[in-house]
């Protein structure tokens, strides 16, 4: 009677039901750190800097340059102008939140360190160059700011390391039992035993929903059988009693493999046995495999639910999206625009026919959008059926090789983003006929019309450039876009963008 009160009264107040989850330690402090090492160093940089300088006692009209910015580096004008506040604004929202790179390979967590360092520095240099702001920029305040980073921010890592294993160490590890011995129990023990720092925890067992383990036929199991196995729930409710549990994770019985469904009297043997004790208990849903794009855990007043497609880009993360492509393709467009009307009247010179080709493609939640690429063959075609290119094509002009090659053919689509048409990166567009072709014979192939197509992409630094004459191919490039929209950052974005760059000078499959 009392348990069915106790579930009437939640039920009555679904607002009591789930709360978000508090973050752990590591990534909060992980958080603030990269932001306030980035923040930190540039400030210290800007007072160091012009007492170092005096302090070596230069000659010349380089140290009364110096003297002076020093003096009026007080009144806070000079050494430091409002472009540099404006550019350090800018690294502090890119930096926040930062990842939790606390526990990670040193040298791994190194080399992401510098690359966000140089990342940065190009983002600034480009946004200050945009805004006609780069000769008002210290430089030389920058250039020591991309040298001291990465080593300021890998020595703020191992200290706050140590001084957080050093807290850890008084704290004791929390012994943890995997209820359900089937794929997701597995894979929970794996889990639970890769946890590393703040969040280490001894892993016990498995414990059976029904059979014990003498009754349980290893050989039947269509997954690996676990080894540590400490019976069935009446011997997981005496380890509870003897304090030898903290933590128990339910795992589910539902998939092929998983064991036979507890019954209704295990399942109030187990709600007793937490009830009558101050463990820890979580449930682990086996939707895993479910999940295509941007799994996330939220609420509906109270309600719990499990995103299994959610675009990255919702809330915040939409603004920073649209705010750097609209950054981005502006810069490109205004570096570029005496590029592309040459290369326009070179076009026109070479062949009949206008210097671009529009093309019906599949754009944000898979409305039909129209993109614009310099013209390259002797034909246009945008029906029903479309030929995709190939190595030697008879029908690509002597000029469109050269520009299918260097990319150069693609410069117009950052009007298409300026549009709200595309975005700089994202899964690349394909021809409308091509689309009604994989959707059917590709898994998931529709999901990556959830958010813009971009000029470049994931699966196109990663070798999937060019033609796609298998279905292999094409399952291959999609499973990289829908790697990037599960995996979508800024510094992804920063990091694609070069490797584009780099693909223009030698990339064998563009043709």
């Amino acid at each position: 009677m009392h348990r069915l009160t106790a579930q009437a009264t939640l039920h009555n107040s679904p607002g009591l039901l789930f709360r978000p989850s508090p973050s752990a330690v590591t990534a909060w402090v992980s958080a603030l750190l990269e932001p306030a090492v980035y923040v930190g160093v540039f400030v210290l940089l800007s007072e160091a800097l012009p007492q170092l300088k005096v302090g070596l006692h230069w000659s010349g009209p380089a140290l009364q340059a110096v003297r002076h910015s020093t003096d009026s580096a007080s009144t806070g004008e000079g050494f430091i102008s409002h472009v540099d506040w404006a550019m350090l604004l800018l690294v502090l929202a890119i930096t926040f939140p930062a990842p939790d790179h606390l526990f990670s390979n040193r040298w791994q967590r190194c080399a992401q360190a510098l690359t966000t360092t140089v990342m940065l520095a190009l983002v600034i240099l480009l946004c200050a160059w945009a805004t006609r702001g780069l000769q008002a920029m210290n430089l030389e305040l920058w250039a020591s700011w991309l040298l001291v980073t990465p080593l300021a921010h890998e020595a703020a890592v191992m200290a706050v390391t140590a001084g957080l294993v050093r807290w850890a160490g008084h704290q004791k590890a929390p012994q943890v039992v995997v209820v359900g011995t089937g794929p997701m129990g597995v894979r929970a023990a794996r889990a639970i035993r890769r946890l590393r720092g703040l969040q280490v925890k001894h892993f016990r067992g498995w414990v059976d929903w029904v059979a014990p383990p003498e009754q349980v036929d290893c050989a039947e199991r269509t997954h690996p059988c676990p080894t540590r196995r400490l019976g069935g729930l009446q011997d997981l409710a005496n380890l509870v009693k003897a304090g030898g549990v903290d933590e128990i994770y339910l795992t589910g019985w539902s998939r092929q493999g998983a064991g036979p469904a507890p019954t209704s009297q295990a399942l109030e043997q187990l709600w007793q046995t937490v009830a009558d004790s101050t463990v820890t208990v979580r449930w682990i849903p086996d939707v895993l495999d479910a999940i295509l794009l941007q799994g996330q855990i939220s609420t509906l007043d109270g309600l719990p639910m499990i995103g299994l497609v959610e675009s990255p880009y919702a809330g915040v993360h939409g603004v920073i999206k649209r705010t750097s492509d609209l950054a981005l393709a502006t810069a490109a467009l205004l570096l570029s625009s005496p590029l592309m009307l040459i290369i326009g009247i070179a076009i026109r010179l070479e062949s009949p026919g206008p210097a671009l080709f529009r093309q019906r493609r599949l754009g944000l939640n898979g409305a039909v959008i129209e993109v614009w690429k310099f013209r390259t063959m002797t034909v246009m075609e945008d029906g029903s059926k479309v030929r995709q290119a190939t190595a030697n094509d008879p029908r690509v002009t002597a000029l469109g090789r050269f520009l299918r090659r260097t990319s150069l053919d693609e410069l117009p689509q950052f009007i298409n983003v300026l549009q709200g048409r595309m975005s700089v990166v994202g899964p690349r567009p394909h021809a409308l006929a091509h689309n009604q072709e994989y959707r059917q014979q590709v898994m998931a192939y529709m999901v990556r019309h959830k958010v813009r197509p971009g000029i470049t992409g994931w699966a196109q630094v990663n070798g999937f450039r060019g033609e796609t004459n298998t279905v292999d191919k094409m399952r291959r490039r999609v499973e990289h876009d829908l790697y990037y929209l599960q995996n979508w950052s800024l510094a992804l974005d920063l990091q694609i963008i070069l490797r584009t760059i780099g693909l223009v000078f030698h990339d064998g499959k563009a043709w």
